[in-house]
């Protein structure tokens, strides 16, 4: 039933092709409807029967010279009326194309099947308007120069007096429910063969992301596409320019500020061990801790553009020693976990290589073990594990902290977002750095809660056997 209603809901969604078709069907039909009215306009108004002098002139013409044979006259005029089209040897068919009969003086002569029997007695000259038993008939009576014979012809004005082809609504409906598939199914082809140059722009633009502002490889020949082609290339272009712009000024803003900052940070430590006033060294106190923060940020903006900009340029990856990396920097970052008497503890199997960037590899274990030692309590432990399993290399980092909820996590690898209900203060920029250089690594983060312990962060990245 899921499959059902997946279907259902695909049925219903808005399709452009689908659109089309509609289209096209409602033209054929609307174009049957034409072809309809016009045959019963035609019929109703137009030229016809009654205004056919010729055959007046014959049947004229054979009434005045079988008008004093009557006895023989009705087989005759029966025959001739079978020769002009009027009558069927089957007397089921009523619709032919007109009547007539045929008098002398008051007398009827010969009369066509089902035809009304008054017709001889309606005036002579144009077209009259007769109806007779819910039927409607126009009716034209003219009679011999050279005799009192009268011919008069009459013809149906009502649907059933249309052709038999086309009066019969079984007739007319069922050629077209018959045509119906064999029209949607080559429709539906030659508009999805039509629109696949349209399909082709689309499926590249869905490839793309947002590092991803180089102008559309594709050029559509056709009239309707090279607007849109043209107008999304200058969007691409548009955008690789600001986001270039954007990046510059990030990256030199966040360059500029480590100086300042650090200079702050000195003077600040030299005043914190000059002052002997409990309050006045809070308050530097204070000044340091948000110096170190501001410094942390610049850091991360820094590292955040430098990744940017690696992730579109080619850059040459090397054999990496992901073991020998790892503790390298637990070595570096211990200083600061020991500030809170908190451990970092390696645990790193020999000979995990991996092909990548040394310093975006390294950006990747600090920021994760920043967070770590971050959200960890005092006196905690910090683990961080590198093995290599199948064809690939894990690097694992558990801490002590509260953890993320389930539904964040995918939302927290988002630049500037922060959990809420948070204790630490931060910028939001760490595990964005990690996941971009994850994806320049074709690597996976997942982020996953340990049973008593807190978070765990999982990096997962293509191994290598080089040595």
């Amino acid at each position: 039933m899921k499959w059902l209603t997946e279907w259902g809901k695909r049925l219903l969604r808005p399709s452009l092709v689908r659109r089309l078709v509609v289209l096209q069907i409602l033209l054929l039909v609307l174009v049957w409807i034409a072809v309809l009215l016009t045959a019963f306009v035609e019929r109703r108004f137009g030229r016809s029967a009654l205004d056919d002098t010729v055959k007046f002139d014959t049947v004229i013409a054979v009434a005045d010279d079988l008008a004093r044979q009557a006895g023989n006259a009705s087989g005759s005029f029966q025959s001739l009326d079978r020769l002009l089209g009027n009558e069927s040897s089957d007397e089921r068919v009523t619709d032919w194309p007109f009547r007539m009969s045929v008098c002398l003086e008051n007398t009827v002569i010969y009369i066509s099947h089902d035809t009304p029997e008054v017709l001889c007695t309606l005036p002579v000259g144009p077209v009259t308007l007769l109806n007779e038993n819910d039927r409607s008939w126009r009716v034209r009576v003219r009679q011999s120069p050279r005799s009192k014979v009268r011919v008069a012809f009459a013809q149906r004005t009502d649907l059933a007096s249309l052709n038999p082809n086309l009066a019969s609504v079984s007739i007319l409906v069922a050629p077209l429910l018959v045509a119906l598939p064999w029209v949607v199914l080559p429709a539906w082809i030659s508009i999805r063969r039509a629109l696949r140059p349209l399909r082709r722009v689309i499926d590249e633009i869905g490839t793309r992301g947002p590092g991803k502002l180089a102008p559309l490889s594709y050029s559509p020949p056709h009239r309707e596409l090279i607007g849109l082609v043209e107008s999304v290339n200058q969007l691409m272009y548009e955008l690789s320019e600001s986001t270039t712009r954007e990046q510059a000024f990030v990256a030199d803003a966040a360059h500029e500020l480590r100086t300042p900052l650090a200079a702050l940070r000195v003077n600040a430590e030299a005043l914190l061990l000059r002052t002997p006033a409990p309050k006045d060294r809070e308050l530097l106190d204070g000044i340091l801790r948000s110096v170190v923060r501001a410094s942390r940020l610049a850091n991360q903006l820094l590292a955040m553009m430098r990744s940017d900009i690696a992730a579109g340029l080619p850059t040459r990856h090397i054999a990496v020693n992901l073991g020998t990396l790892s503790r390298r920097r637990g070595r570096i970052l211990s200083g600061l976990a020991a500030a809170r008497h908190i451990v970092i503890q390696v645990e790193s199997a020999e000979g995990v290589m991996v092909h990548g960037d040394v310093e975006g590899l390294a950006s990747l274990i600090d920021n994760l073990l920043d967070n770590a030692i971050k959200y960890s309590p005092d006196q905690a432990v910090v683990t961080l594990r590198v093995y290599a399993t199948d064809e690939q290399a894990t690097l694992i980092v558990i801490d002590h902290g509260p953890g993320i909820p389930p539904h964040l996590r995918e939302r927290v690898f988002a630049r500037f977002f922060r959990a809420p209900d948070q204790d630490c203060q931060g910028g939001g920029l760490g595990l964005a750095i990690v996941k971009s250089v994850v994806d320049q690594h074709r690597g996976t983060i997942t982020l996953s809660d340990t049973p008593g312990v807190g978070l765990t962060a999982t990096v997962t990245l293509p191994l290598t056997r080089d040595t």
